[in-house]
């Protein structure tokens, strides 16, 4: 009722304008010459009225366009890396890279992400990689204490509806099949890509080394949780 009520008072303060002003002057003259021109009248309220609503809807229609472009340009975040967990599937090459990141949004005043992937280069040669969508089956372990450090993954938004609120989260990469040593002297980017752009951050491949003991490292679940019930029986 709120929303109706806006409307009839923007549609009758406009509809009012258009009755009382410099077009209804040859209507007055007509209707005192010519009694019969009375009809004019009804006419001319009906035009105001067409003439109102397409006003009201013109009026609302570009503010509508505006945010919309607005919502179209380039995207702006500022991208920050708190942890970035390497992991092995053989036990020796990085088979796995996972970041966990904050980004708090710029411009504009709402972005949608379409994926996240990973520029590894290394001599003038570049590989890429996506990230996959899994993170929420991989938990991190502190320390390596498994009983009271581990803590379950929780992904990446890719809905940023709030400028300045930052959000946190984790992503995964699968790694091409790249040495230790190719990767410890390679440089990373990471792009966020948006709807309507990309957004970058370089990371010194220092960043990405092994160091459980300030890093933690992953652990696929449920294993990490089968492994956590054995310690807990084994007390």
């Amino acid at each position: 009722m709120a929303k109706v009520g806006k409307f009839l008072h923007a549609v009758m303060a406009d509809w009012l304008a258009r009755m009382s002003g410099p077009i209804t002057v040859p209507f007055t003259i007509a209707a005192f010459i010519f009694p019969s021109a009375r009809i004019l009248f009804a006419v001319l309220a009906v035009i105001a009225a067409m003439v109102t609503c397409y006003r009201v809807w013109a009026t609302e229609y570009d503010r509508a366009e505006t945010e919309k472009a607005k919502n179209a340009a380039a995207p702006h975040m500022d991208i920050g890396l708190h942890n970035a967990v390497p992991y092995s599937r053989n036990g020796e090459t990085t088979t796995d890279l996972f970041f966990y990141l904050e980004l708090v949004l710029g411009e504009p005043s709402q972005v949608s992400i379409e994926s996240f992937t990973l520029d590894i280069s290394d001599q003038g040669q570049s590989v890429t990689t996506t990230a996959i969508e899994d993170v929420d089956e991989w938990a991190w372990i502190r320390k390596g204490n498994f009983s009271n450090g581990n803590v379950r993954c929780e992904p990446l938004v890719k809905e940023l509806t709030k400028r300045g609120d930052p959000l946190r989260g984790w992503i995964h990469f699968p790694m091409p099949e790249l040495s230790n040593d190719i990767l410890r002297r390679s440089w990373l980017t990471l792009n966020v890509n948006c709807t309507h752009g990309t957004c970058y951050l370089g990371i010194d491949p220092a960043r990405v080394q092994v160091d459980p003991d300030v890093k933690g490292h992953m652990w696929k679940t449920p294993k990490i949780y089968e492994d956590v019930e054995k310690l807990k029986a084994t007390d």
